[in-house]
C-alpha cells in the first residue's frame, strides 16, 4: 500500500505552495490566480491530475490509473476528486471560492497542450493536497480513500 504524505513535500522533492489561509481563513488558491495555476502545474506534472477532458473516454488516462493503483479500470474511474479525502467542499471553502479571484481561473487558462476542457456546472472545491481549486470529476495519482485515517507521527495515511 502506498503511503500519502500530508505535508507539501511531494514524492520527488517538488513542492506545492502549502495550504496557507488568508486572514479571512480562505486557502490561498481561492484568492490568488498565480498560486492556483502554479499548483495545478505541479499536480499535473507529478501526480498526473486529469483527464484533460473528463467528458471524453480518455482510455489511456484511465488505463494508466488502473495500472498504477492495481485495480480494474471501472474502479479507477470511480476514484474521483469528489470522493478523495483531500477534497474539501466545506461551506467555508465554497464561500472562499465564490468570492476569490484565484478560483475564477478556467481550466482552459492553464498552460497545457492540448488545452484542458472547462467543465461547466460541476462543483469545484479545494484540494488540500495540492492547494488548488479542483473540479470534482477529475483525479490524480495521489487520490486518498476517504475512510483512511491520517497518522500525524508518520505524516502518512
Amino acid at each position: 500500500m502506498t503511503t500519502m504524505r500530508k505535508t507539501s513535500e511531494l514524492s520527488d522533492g517538488i513542492r506545492a505552495k502549502p495550504l496557507i489561509k488568508t486572514e479571512e481563513q480562505c486557502p490561498l488558491c481561492t484568492q490568488y490566480p498565480g498560486i492556483n495555476i502554479a499548483n495545478h502545474v505541479v499536480a499535473v506534472d507529478i501526480a498526473n491530475l486529469g483527464p484533460a477532458d473528463p467528458a471524453q473516454p480518455s482510455e489511456e488516462f484511465w488505463t494508466a490509473k488502473a495500472k498504477k493503483w492495481g485495480i480494474p479500470i471501472g474502479e479507477a474511474r470511480s476514484r474521483l476528486c469528489m470522493n478523495c479525502k483531500e477534497y474539501d467542499n466545506s461551506q467555508e471553502n465554497m464561500d472562499c471560492i465564490k468570492k476569490g479571484r484565484g478560483a475564477k481561473i478556467k481550466t482552459s487558462d492553464l498552460p497545457f497542450t492540448p488545452k484542458w476542457a472547462d467543465i461547466e456546472g460541476v462543483p469545484a472545491a479545494v484540494c488540500e493536497r495540492f492547494n488548488i481549486t479542483c473540479t470534482s470529476i477529475r483525479t490524480c495519482d495521489d487520490w486518498v480513500d476517504p475512510t483512511m485515517e491520517y497518522d500525524s507521527r508518520s505524516q502518512a495515511y
